[in-house]
């Protein structure tokens, strides 16, 4: 970090936490994902799928064992409707996926792999091995997606 990016004051673990109490009288539900710079992101993602919901803010909490000690604690339990969403990573295969009502995993890597279009990263590969061939990317995609 340079010293342009440590003049920003940024909020630590516990202000990320604490951030939900703000919004109680806002959010009929209050989303909570992982990464800070991807709030953004999401709220659009989550307005697009939900219309009908109200809420105003996503919550990022700095990572995924955040996610899990903010779902966990009781203090929190007064917070009605908590979503928690995290990324599966890899904690399927590494058996580190957590058990909790209200946190669900995406069912890819990260968020970002829901926005990729197969079409365009066909055309990505064909560029980069132009020797391959478009349906056998395409069927390789399929058994691996």
């Amino acid at each position: 970090m340079d010293n342009h990016e440590s003049a920003f004051p940024q909020r630590s673990a516990g202000g990320l936490a604490a951030a939900d109490i703000f919004y109680r009288n806002y959010n009929n539900f209050n989303f909570y994902v992982e990464d800070q710079d991807k709030e953004n992101l999401y709220y659009e993602i989550l307005r697009k799928i939900f219309p009908s919901l109200r809420f105003d803010k996503i919550f990022p909490l700095g990572g995924k064992s955040n996610i899990i000690v903010h779902a966990r604690d009781s203090a929190n339990a007064s917070l009605p409707n908590r979503v928690y969403i995290v990324d599966k990573d890899f904690d399927d295969l590494l058996h580190k996926k957590e058990t909790i009502s209200n946190v669900f995993y995406l069912n890819k890597f990260c968020i970002e792999n829901f926005l990729i279009q197969e079409s365009a990263l066909i055309e990505v590969i064909v560029e980069s091995c132009p020797t391959e061939k478009r349906d056998d990317i395409r069927a390789c995609l399929e058994n691996h997606g």
